[in-house]
């Protein structure tokens, strides 16, 4: 009985330290995941005040406008317009480095400099109308974001009544717009492109199916 009881406690000890040396290398896995992903942000004091979280493993560039989706064809005359959007969202948490295009000249900006943006997606809401299906087009460039589902940048929006909508964010048609709120110091440049949000219309014409 004593033999039984002290392999049963050898057994219980053993037990013990391989979950201890588990837990412990669990635990210095995450501490270095965690130094990692802190190594890719920065931390800038802005001059409003804010606390600026900036990704520092990676930026981007807005050269210009690629293209826009075509006008609206001649011979249709249907044809509705939305203003403004019902509801926007951004998938960034944090800050991103952005250089811009010789376009940035015409808001005092310099394409030699770096800013801080955000990517938001705009929403809008076409209405169901049995037998058609809304084909969006762009008026003026001035007055609509890019395509969301293109690498390049093109003025326009998609969706429609039947698509499958976008979580988190209300509504069945979508374009993106930019927000440089920074420049690389925290000074305040509160420029959207290639729009702001409030001056976007979307144009549609409905074709028969």
């Amino acid at each position: 009985m004593i033999f039984i009881k002290k392999h049963n406690s050898h057994r219980y000890i053993g037990i013990i330290s391989l979950l201890s040396i588990f837990l412990l290398a669990a635990f210095l896995v995450g501490c270095d995941k965690n130094e990692d992903v802190s190594k890719n942000y920065s931390i800038i004091s802005a001059k409003d005040g804010n606390e600026l979280i900036v990704r520092t493993d990676t930026s981007i560039y807005l050269s210009g406008i690629d293209s826009i989706i075509p006008n609206k064809p001649l011979d249709y005359t249907d044809i509705e317009i939305l203003n403004r959007f019902i509801d926007s969202y951004t998938e960034d948490r944090y800050w991103i480095k952005t250089k811009l295009g010789d376009w940035c000249a015409q808001y005092g900006l310099s394409a030699d400099s770096i800013y801080l943006s955000k990517k938001y997606i705009y929403s809008q809401y076409i209405p169901e109308k049995k037998g058609y299906v809304a084909i969006p087009f762009v008026s003026a460039t001035n007055q609509m974001g890019f395509i969301k589902t293109t690498s390049k940048n093109i003025i326009g929006f998609t969706g429609g009544y039947g698509i499958t909508p976008i979580k988190g964010i209300y509504g069945n048609c979508w374009t993106v717009i930019f927000y440089i709120k920074y420049d690389s110091q925290g000074n305040e440049v509160n420029i959207y492109y290639p729009c702001n949000p409030e001056q976007l219309k979307w144009y549609y014409y409905w074709y028969k199916i």
